[in-house]
């Protein structure tokens, strides 16, 4: 047992810890935060208020989702490549300079497995602590784990060393210093490299966290250096200019499929949050249920029809399945409510839309203009991406069409006069596309065909939005009540046309 010591923020108050073998102490750790897009995020060891900084997608555990999904583990994993690691020395005096690959973080994960709540990281040394000297100084690996989306971390997780060479795993909790009872369980090994073991009992009530890893490791003897002066660090994901960090959110194993991969299905989404499938299309989780500081407005699908995003009107992005999540709005001011969710038909990106011609861009899907500048004679209500997800058009709600990138335009109903509004679009496999009014009423442009409406049909509820098949052989429509109207080859699986719904529908997506 003896005296161990950590930094936290640089130039902040040095926190002693006497470490045990399997601490089960529960601290305050003191943390710097600074004012970002409106939100407060924590500054990693070595930051200034200079740095270029981000906002941390949510960890969703299966515990928060559906209860046929708590069997399966979920992995989330940043990766990011070497270099890029900050100095504690300012100006360094050290001559020549130590490597700084022991703190030089290159991967972390958090795994959720319904028990235990398990966090590695590897860097580019993967020094044994148990034999480096270096480890009985001020160096460490942590994990700030923020739940519940509270925009700052509240609990700590590290990685440490005794004096004596044992590991010590411990947890603090920053909202009070009162010590709170648990046991880290450490492993080191050059494959996983660094992981602490937190039984999910530890954080009583979280279900949903973003989280971030961090490293620091002290390149003097704690004799010549007690205070650590002399040493590097890192943040994954990388606070200082985010260079060549790859974010891949977590992907919960879909239950056993019911039908048969593949097989044509749709999901509806209501405005709290509630998602009905049909079909081939299968149920991962939903936020029905979940107070949304915003309303869901409309949602996308995954190519292989294994998970699906929804979108809600401040840019607020959820993913469910094999949907990874690349980055939302919902921390910024936005000067118009998001209003549509185009995916890129890779499945690795999405671009949201403003009603205002806003065009926010994410993962994969590229920027390639918007209307946000110009004046609208109406509001922006939806879009469609063409096929090789290089271009998009959008359209607004007296039928104008604006496109972009080599999205061809084919023609609008900008200056013809409207029965109903338009609410929706979606585009074939030509290039071509459909748009759909609130009484059902399809307008066809370019290569896109019509396979019917309802237009002249009296509807109980206003249509939408719309969906097209894969093989643009049909489209399917519904209506804010869940009332589906298919065409085409759009097989009908089921409707929720009749069903008293907590909220209405606001949008529709398919898999084949």
């Amino acid at each position: 047992m003896g005296n161990e010591r950590r930094r936290r923020v640089k130039n902040s108050c040095v926190v002693a810890r006497v470490g045990m073998a399997t601490a089960i102490a529960l601290v305050l750790s003191s943390a710097v935060f600074l004012s970002v897009s409106g939100a407060t995020e924590p500054v990693p060891p070595g930051s200034t208020t200079t740095d270029v900084q981000h906002q941390l997608p949510s960890y969703v555990s299966p515990k928060a989702s559906s209860g046929m999904l708590a069997a399966h583990a979920q992995t989330q994993t940043v990766t990011d490549s070497p270099g890029n690691v900050y100095n504690e020395e300012q100006p360094p005096t050290l001559v020549p300079p130590p490597t700084s690959d022991p703190a030089d973080l290159i991967s972390a994960t958090a795994t959720d497995d319904g028990v235990n709540f398990t966090f590695s990281a590897k860097t580019v040394a993967l020094n044994d602590p148990s034999t480096d000297p270096n480890w009985r100084n001020d160096t460490y690996i942590g994990w700030a784990i923020d739940p519940v989306s509270s925009t700052f971390p509240t609990y700590f997780a590290y990685f440490q060393v005794n004096p004596d060479g044992s590991y010590n795993g411990e947890l603090t909790y920053a909202a009070t210093d009162t010590p709170v009872s648990c046991t880290v369980t450490l492993t080191f090994n050059t494959t996983l490299g660094y992981q602490a073991q937190v039984p999910t009992t530890c954080l009583p009530g979280v279900t949903t966290f973003g989280w971030y890893a961090y490293s620091h490791y002290d390149t003097v003897s704690l004799v010549q250096d007690p205070m650590g002066t002399h040493a590097f660090g890192k943040a994954l994901p990388d606070f200082r200019d985010n260079g060549g960090t790859v974010y891949a959110p977590p992907v919960v194993a879909p239950p056993p499929a019911s039908v048969p991969p593949g097989t044509p299905g749709y999901w509806l989404f209501a405005s709290d949050g509630g998602v009905f499938t049909f079909g081939g299309a299968s149920f991962h989780g939903s936020e029905g249920g979940t107070r949304l500081n915003k309303p869901i407005v409309g949602g996308a699908a995954t190519p292989d029809g294994l998970g699906y995003w929804m979108v809600a009107s401040d840019g607020g992005v959820f993913s469910f399945g094999d949907a990874r999540f690349y980055g939302s709005t919902g921390a910024l001011h936005l000067n118009a409510p998001i209003v549509a969710m185009i995916e890129a038909p890779t499945g690795t990106g999405y671009w949201l839309l403003a009603s205002d011609g806003g065009v926010f861009a994410f993962g994969s899907a590229q920027f390639y203009g918007s209307m946000g500048a110009q004046h609208l004679n109406e509001p922006i209500v939806g879009g469609a991406a063409t096929p090789d997800g290089l271009g998009y058009w959008m359209v607004a709600s007296d039928g104008g069409v604006f496109s972009f990138g080599d999205a061809t335009f084919s023609g609008s109903e900008g200056s013809t006069h409207l029965n109903q509004p338009i609410v929706g679009m979606a585009s074939d496999a030509t290039g071509g596309y459909w748009l759909v009014a609130a009484d059902g009423g399809v307008f066809t442009f370019g290569g896109a065909p019509f396979f019917g409406s309802t237009g002249a049909l009296a509807l109980v509820k206003p249509i939408e939005g719309i969906a097209a098949t894969a093989d643009s052989g049909g489209y399917r429509m519904v209506a804010s009540d869940g009332g589906i109207f298919d065409f085409g080859d759009a097989g009908f699986f089921g409707s929720e046309g009749g069903t008293p719904l907590n909220q209405p529908i606001v949008g529709m997506t398919s898999v084949g």
